[in-house]
């Protein structure tokens, strides 16, 4: 592994992390104006979503990165669906 591996997938987090951002920020814009205990439960069920969504990208990159360093073969990276988060 050299520091380009390195420095791509330190990009592809940033990138990840600027679209979940983004998504976050974009929702809030939409309901701003509303009363602050419906932004908070709004909140409460889309930044879950957010995550769940953004979080299984992030894995999947995180095993295909792995994949394509490791310095053996043999061993395979098995992506999982991560559970549910409690709201």
């Amino acid at each position: 592994m050299d520091l380009a591996q390195l420095d791509q997938r330190a990009n592809t987090l940033d990138s990840i992390t600027t679209l979940a951002t983004a998504d976050v920020a974009g929702y809030f814009a939409t309901i701003q104006n509303e009363a602050a205990p419906r932004i908070a439960a709004q909140l409460r069920d889309a930044v879950p979503a957010v995550v769940n969504a953004y979080g299984e990208i992030a894995g999947i990159a995180a095993a295909d990165w792995y994949e394509s360093v490791r310095p053996v073969s043999g061993f395979n990276a098995v992506t999982v669906t991560p559970p549910k988060m409690k709201t």
